[in-house]
């Protein structure tokens, strides 16, 4: 499911944007994904179900601690999903979730985001690894780059 080259992921994570999908299908036929984050969507649930049913583009589902800004664990989405993002950090915590995950051939996504800088190569190798123990199938990292180095 998952490539070594760059995919355009549209990210659906409020009430505005969701409640707009129906409109958007010409932007949304320029993703190879739709990131949904259930724990901020589940106010419209049903909308959110709606809209599931109607992607035809592989789904993620992004699982965030609340002390990242989620709101919840839901593995009721799963069935929906491609692609299950959790940070590296947690894998442990969602060791349930991704399990399931897996099981419904689901691929794990282990994710690592510095907003503030580019981590050394060493210690993005470092993640990757920990991401790869932690059971993850594949690694995002996203990071903010201040310069070409």
């Amino acid at each position: 499911m998952l490539s070594k080259q760059p995919a355009i992921v549209g990210a659906i994570a409020d009430l505005d944007t969701l409640s707009a999908l129906p409109e958007l299908s010409q932007t949304i036929a320029l993703c190879d994904f739709i990131e949904l984050r259930i724990d901020a969507l589940l106010a419209r649930e049903s909308l959110l179900c709606e809209c599931i049913s109607n992607l035809t583009i592989p789904q993620v589902i992004t699982v965030r601690d609340p002390a990242e800004g989620g709101m919840n664990a839901l593995s009721e989405f799963l069935p929906h999903a491609s692609v299950l993002d959790v940070e590296i950090r947690n894998l442990e915590t969602f060791q349930a979730v991704a399990a399931e995950a897996q099981c419904q051939n689901v691929t794990v996504l282990g994710s690592f985001h510095d907003f503030q800088a580019t981590p050394s190569h060493g210690d993005l190798l470092a993640t990757v690894d920990r991401g790869r123990q932690a059971g993850a199938d594949a690694i995002k990292i996203a990071v903010t780059l201040r310069d070409a180095d």
